[in-house]
């Protein structure tokens, strides 16, 4: 598999993905930084772009709904099972 920022960066597997996820959420937070944006103006920002990208790749706003619940969920079994101990990418 090529290294990130060489050649294609399709993930192809589960540890690939997450370090991609977390590259791509890493420089969005750089970015907000940089741009002196508080802690919610971030996660505002970064939410509204997430639905965009979504909606936008699925092409249904439902769908798009959905999927975002998907994932709420599972972030939350995630936390649970972690006993709330989960931080932000990086941290």
């Amino acid at each position: 598999m090529a290294e990130f920022g060489k050649g294609p960066m399709r993930p192809t597997t589960d540890a690939a993905f997450t370090r991609a996820a977390r590259r791509v959420a890493l420089g969005f937070q750089d970015r907000a930084a940089r741009l002196g944006m508080g802690p919610d103006e971030t996660a505002n920002l970064a939410l509204a772009a997430l639905v965009e990208v979504v909606a936008g790749q699925l092409g249904d706003p439902f769908r798009a709904i959905e999927r975002l619940r998907d994932a709420a969920d599972a972030f939350e079994a995630q936390c649970l099972a972690d006993g709330g101990k989960r931080s932000a990418p990086g941290a």
